[in-house]
């Protein structure tokens, strides 16, 4: 007879101790909530845009950009980060890593269809920026 009670007890025992064992796994899976720091500027077709707005979506962190058009956001770690103005059409970027000078090229609502004309407008250092745009659109 003892030995079933010691059985029982264990056995009360065992479901605590793979609760407690689950959650700390749970837990280490959602640890990488890491806060990021995004910065950079805004332009359009070669040139510096002010006052545009940008949301942190994850940390809800909002910013304008100054008259230099220069930003600077936090963000949780594969958040989103929404550019937008009126006039131009909004812009989203996935915050996968930090980044000190982002670049974002937003594009004049009328003109958006028209990317060609703002590649051949555009500097070297931001063509890079408005292909990776384009292919974001057309996803």
């Amino acid at each position: 007879m003892m030995k079933n009670k010691i059985c029982l007890s264990v056995q009360r025992g065992a479901p605590v101790w793979i609760t407690l064992l689950m959650l700390f796994f749970a837990l280490s899976l959602t640890a990488d909530n890491s806060i990021i720091t995004i910065s950079g500027y805004v332009t359009c077709q070669g040139e510096r845009i002010s006052d545009v707005a940008i949301e942190a979506e994850t940390t809800n962190d909002v910013t304008i950009s100054d008259r230099e058009g220069k930003f600077s956001v936090t963000v949780k770690k594969g958040g989103v980060v929404l550019f937008k103005k009126n006039g131009y059409t909004p812009y989203e970027h996935i915050a996968s890593n930090p980044h000190e000078n982002l670049i974002v090229c937003l594009f004049p609502q009328e003109d958006s269809t028209n990317s060609e004309e703002h590649l051949e407008k555009a500097t070297e250092e931001e063509k890079e920026s408005i292909i990776n745009i384009q292919t974001k659109k057309e996803e």
